[in-house]
């Protein structure tokens, strides 16, 4: 008698796309309160185009971290990118503004960021906002370089990421 299991390839299959499924959820990070990225055109980020992201924030006196993500392709001419990132929202009775510097290659040209196929996926830290009021804030990004479009940038996001308690330096969106 033979001991050996036939596999039914179907099932097999169906079995694979289940256990992908369920490690793709389970991946989710739900301390996330949003993650959204905006394409840019193909042509390049125009110095004009401010790049803005409408965000529903559920909890009110809390923390959270601020992290901005670039995907770039090798049409990208340089090294870093400067960022300007201005927010405000209920509450807030001024715009609150920052300046970013952010490197995307080493010296020797290459991406930090990850990917394959010229397309580079890079998480940059923008600081920990502390939040007083529920409500809709927009965040604003433009690129502070001199050129009047830039080239190689696919698409900007921004993510936001609830903290567990405590005290945290950087910036506050204070009543």
């Amino acid at each position: 008698m033979n001991s050996r299991r036939k596999t039914n390839p179907t099932a097999f299959c169906r079995n694979l796309l289940q256990l992908l499924a369920v490690c793709a959820l389970s991946a989710c990070d739900k301390q996330a309160v949003y993650h959204n990225f905006h394409s840019l055109p193909s042509e390049g980020w125009s110095k004009q185009d401010t790049v803005v992201f409408d965000v529903a924030v559920p909890d009110s006196q809390t923390h959270y971290r601020l992290d901005i993500e670039i995907r770039n392709t090798n049409r990208y001419p340089y090294q870093d990118i400067g960022l300007g990132l201005c927010y405000c929202g209920p509450g807030i009775s001024q715009t609150t503004t920052d300046s970013l510097h952010y490197i995307l290659a080493d010296r020797q040209g290459h991406w930090k960021g990850e990917g394959w196929g010229g397309l580079y996926q890079t998480r940059f830290p923008a600081g920990t906002i502390r939040i007083d009021s529920a409500g809709t804030y927009r965040l604003k990004l433009i690129h502070t370089l001199p050129n009047e479009t830039l080239p190689g940038i696919n698409d900007i996001g921004i993510r936001l990421v609830r903290q567990a308690g405590g005290s945290y330096p950087h910036q506050s969106a204070e009543k």
